[in-house]
């Protein structure tokens, strides 16, 4: 896993400012052997409470450069990954990078086989829902 460099921080930290008290997301990219981050847009109906990835500002970074990472921050809360994070780290294979804008500290979390239990989900439309619990049940039961 990738240890971002200064530069690559300082401008997602800029970009989480400058979203705050939404929550701001960004790609890691490699260019010419450099990171690069790639600000984008987070199309969530409540930002200041998760983020949704907007998929044109995915598809526009995937078509420049290989996509290493996902930073995001955590705006008003520790920049610890929640289940949701952890969940949607494992889905797309993805290092997390969490910055909370306001105490500037970092958080790094790695996909790992995390999987979420059954009871005590928290709500996260799409990511950790209903349909989620059912799929992941019918996978871990039954293979299917």
């Amino acid at each position: 896993m990738l240890v971002l460099t200064e530069y690559v921080k300082k401008q997602a930290l800029l970009h989480a400012k400058d979203q705050f008290p939404k929550e701001s997301v960004g790609l890691l990219q490699i260019v010419g052997g450099k990171q690069r981050y790639f600000k984008c847009n987070n199309i969530a109906e409540t930002p200041d409470e998760h983020f949704v990835l907007d998929p044109d500002s995915y598809e526009k970074a995937e078509n420049f450069a290989p996509i290493v990472g996902l930073i995001h921050s955590h705006p008003l809360t520790n920049p610890d990954p929640s289940p949701a994070d952890k969940v949607s780290c494992e889905k797309c294979n993805l290092p997390f990078y969490i910055v909370n804008p306001q105490t500037e500290q970092w958080c790094t979390y790695k996909p790992n086989g995390f999987e979420l239990g059954y009871v005590g989900r928290q709500f996260n439309h799409g990511v950790v829902d209903c349909y989620s619990l059912v799929r992941d049940f019918y996978k871990r039961e039954f293979n299917i």
